[in-house]
């Protein structure tokens, strides 16, 4: 497990398998290839639905909206930290 917190105070704890799953791997793709919902499926396998609530909750805007923008942020910042992390080892 690897522990973070990112730069919006989010504190997150993220099982690092996730990555070595192909289905990971193929929503990383997906949503490179502009599949707006694969975003959602990697933030789920990234955080679990009790971490993916209170990252929800963080975000949420006023009227209630979580800004899509503003999670995939998050999400990319996560995978950014774990990058950045496994090459100073």
């Amino acid at each position: 497990m690897k522990a973070g917190k990112l730069s919006n105070g989010f504190e997150y704890e993220i099982d690092e398998n996730t990555f070595d799953d192909m289905r990971f791997l193929d929503a990383l793709a997906e949503a490179d290839e502009g599949d707006p919902l694969a975003a959602s499926r990697m933030c789920n396998m990234l955080l679990g639905k009790e971490q993916k609530k209170e990252l929800y909750k963080l975000l949420a805007t006023d009227d209630g909206r979580v800004p899509v923008e503003e999670t995939l942020n998050c999400i990319v910042e996560i995978m950014q930290s774990i990058s950045e992390d496994d090459s100073k080892n």
